[in-house]
Formats: C-alpha cells, structure tokens, sequence
C-alpha cells in the first residue's frame, strides 16, 4: 500500500513536470442579469452581477460581486492546476463567500477543495470539484440572544458540456452551490445553460434552474427557480495576438 503511493506521488510529479500548454493567460470580464422566483415571494428578485476571471496554464482566479435589494454577497476564488495535461487537469481550490444581510446577519463561507477537469472544451468536458465547507454565520444585532453559528459540511459540483456546433455549447450541472450562495449540503441545484460565441472575445451565456431543500429526505421541495443572461468578454494580454 505504502509502495503504491510513493509510485503514484512520483508518477504525477513527473507528469506535471513534463506537462506544457499552449494557453495563453488571458482576462475575461462578466455582467449578468439573474431573476429569482423564490417560494413564498410574490414578485420575482432581480440581480445584478458582474465577475472578473484571470486564466493561465497554472492559475485560474476569479473575483465576483452580486447586487440584490437587501443583500451583498461578494467572493474571491482560486484555483491552481499542479497537474495539466491534455485531456486531463486536476487542481486545488480554495474560495471565500461573503453575504451581508443588511440588518440580519453576516454569513462567511470558507472553501478547500480540489477540481478535476477532463475533456476537450470543442467536444465534451466535464468538471468535478469536491470540497470541505466552513459556513460562520454571525446575527450581529442578536449578539446577547444568538451566538455566532459554526457549521461543517462539504461543497460537490458536477457540471458537463458539449459542443452542439461550432458557435453554440449546451451544458447541464448539478452543485451543491452557486458562487455567491453556499447553502448546507441537502439543498442542491440543477441548471442547464446555452453558450453563444459570438466571435473569438465575446460570448452570451443563458441559465435555467432550479433550487431544491432537503433533497434527500421525504419533505423536499423546488425552494426557488432562477433564470438569466450573461454576457461574457475575453481580454488577451497586450501583444499576445
């Protein structure tokens, strides 16, 4: 047993050493428009989100900031792929939520996990991130009622993608979390986009989902279903094309 991982340590650092990409980094900008209809609200909730991306062969980091009537949510994410070949990458990640209920609470969620991808992004690609979840959840105008609670719980996502034709990608994805919300584990998502490439820099992504509580007991329900548009620009380092 001992044998089998050393091997198995010595066959991934030869891999990563040996491993070359012919990415370029390069930066994308995202502004998207999401409605919620959530259960027990008669109007639907409007957000507005905008997110920075920064991709290179190893690093991929990303910042996002989401507007809603009431409530700021915010993250700053990061993954670093010590495995990339083609084909295959596998990475660590490790991510920090923040959603200020104004006038209620602070909610910050700490993230630690490790992402696989496989796949060619022009045909099939699936993505696979699990990951430990530390939510700290402070009601700040209840202090002398309410301590601060701490929860432990994980973070799973699966998403899949394909290539229906060279300008259009449809995908499906089952999480346990969107970026902005990380909710306890039993209440997942399900979601199916469409991507439009409009041309080599911008892109129009569109989302349908839903949202279900306590999905692996007898009382689960549709808690929310959301939909959106996203409008996706990639910016190449000066002199890189």
């Amino acid at each position: 047993m001992k044998r089998s991982f050393i091997y198995t340590v010595f066959l991934c650092c030869i891999l990563t050493l040996h491993a070359r990409s012919d990415e370029e980094p390069y930066h994308k900008l995202s502004h998207e428009i999401q409605l919620d209809f959530i259960k027990g609200m008669e109007d639907p909730v409007f957000s507005d989100i905008n997110r920075y991306d920064f991709f290179s062969p190893k690093v991929h980091a990303s910042a996002g900031l989401k507007n809603v009537t009431g409530t700021i949510s915010s993250f700053v994410d990061g993954i670093y792929w010590p495995l990339k070949i083609p084909g295959f990458s596998l990475g660590l990640r490790g991510c920090y939520n923040m959603n200020f209920l104004i006038g209620n609470c602070v909610e910050n969620n700490l993230v630690f996990g490790s992402v696989i991808r496989a796949g060619r992004k022009d045909v099939v690609s699936v993505v696979f991130d699990c990951a430990y979840l530390l939510k700290l959840t402070d009601f700040y105008k209840l202090h002398n009622i309410v301590p601060p609670l701490v929860d432990h719980t994980a973070a799973l996502s699966l998403s899949v993608q394909g290539a229906v034709s060279k300008w259009f990608l449809l995908g499906i994805k089952i999480s346990s979390y969107d970026m902005f919300y990380y909710p306890l584990f039993f209440n997942p998502y399900y979601e199916i986009e469409g991507t439009w490439l409009l041309n080599s820099d911008f892109q129009l992504r569109g989302f349908l989902g839903a949202q279900y509580s306590d999905m692996f007991t007898l009382t689960a329900y549709p808690a929310r279903f959301f939909a959106g548009l996203c409008l996706e620009c990639k910016i190449m380092p000066s002199g890189s094309r």
